[in-house]
């Protein structure tokens, strides 16, 4: 059966109407408005509009009565943002990985008020992409749980905090708070945090999508020894780490 012949469901058909009817009028359709574009009873077209207000899709004003397009809509476009924007941090995880061989490639993200692992790419499994999440990051000594300290939000940074309490979880590596934030500060500065030494080195780099002060974060680890003249190699590693960083982030290189 071809598409042109497939039956349409009439009642859906009409409030996908409704709903591009509404973008394009900033102050709204009146339910007469509705009921006559529609050719249908006010009733119907009442029933209908109801229908997409109970799903977030519409909202009713009072005095006049209007509809409008409701906060759904933007869900859904910011859904659908975001499953795009997945794509593409995968498709450059999977291009640094193969340009980093010998390096563990990693996406986390805030699941749940923690730090978990959600993409990873191990240099063991070529072209494999483990899917977690994983556990939930060590706070205060974990590269990945430090950058989310540095480049969150404050709010978040803030509850992050409050669910990890300093002097419990981070005292014991770091001393005092004044360390932590010197710290933290540096990655700031830098535009990407660095921990570690030549035998098991770690950048990370925060992603974003339009919009928002930190949507994921890109880690990139080294094992091995010096012996091995990893030094040497740390710097180029750390270059093409930042650079899909800038590209997912959208900045130009």
């Amino acid at each position: 059966m071809s598409e042109s012949s497939t039956p349409l469901v009439q009642s859906l058909s009409r409030g996908l109407l409704i709903l591009s009817w509404l973008a394009e009028q900033e102050d709204g359709l009146s339910l007469a408005d509705l009921a006559e574009r529609l050719g249908v009873s006010r009733s119907t077209a009442f029933n209908l509009a109801a229908t997409l207000a109970a799903h977030g899709f519409v909202t009713k004003t009072s005095r006049p009565v209007r509809y409008r397009l409701g906060p759904a809509v933007g869900v859904l476009h910011d859904r659908h943002e975001a499953g795009r924007w997945r794509v593409t941090v995968e498709e450059e995880l999977r291009s640094l990985a193969a340009e980093l061989p010998d390096c563990y490639v990693i996406f986390c993200e805030n699941t749940g008020g923690d730090i978990r692992v959600t993409l990873r790419l191990d240099p063991a499994r070529p072209g494999v992409v483990e899917r977690g999440p994983t556990r939930p990051i060590t706070p205060y000594v974990m590269a990945l749980s430090l950058a989310y300290l540095a480049f969150c939000g404050g709010e978040d940074r803030r509850e992050y905090m409050r669910r990890y309490p300093f002097a419990e979880y981070g005292q014991g590596r770091w001393g005092s708070p004044g360390c932590l934030e010197e710290a933290l500060a540096n990655a700031r500065h830098q535009g990407f945090l660095e921990l570690g030494h030549p035998s098991l080195w770690r950048v990370v780099v925060p992603l974003r999508r339009p919009g928002e002060q930190l949507s994921g974060l890109l880690c990139v680890s080294r094992h091995g020894g010096d012996d091995e003249g990893i030094t040497e190699l740390l710097p180029g590693i750390r270059n093409s780490v930042v650079a899909v960083g800038r590209r997912i982030n959208g900045q130009e290189e």
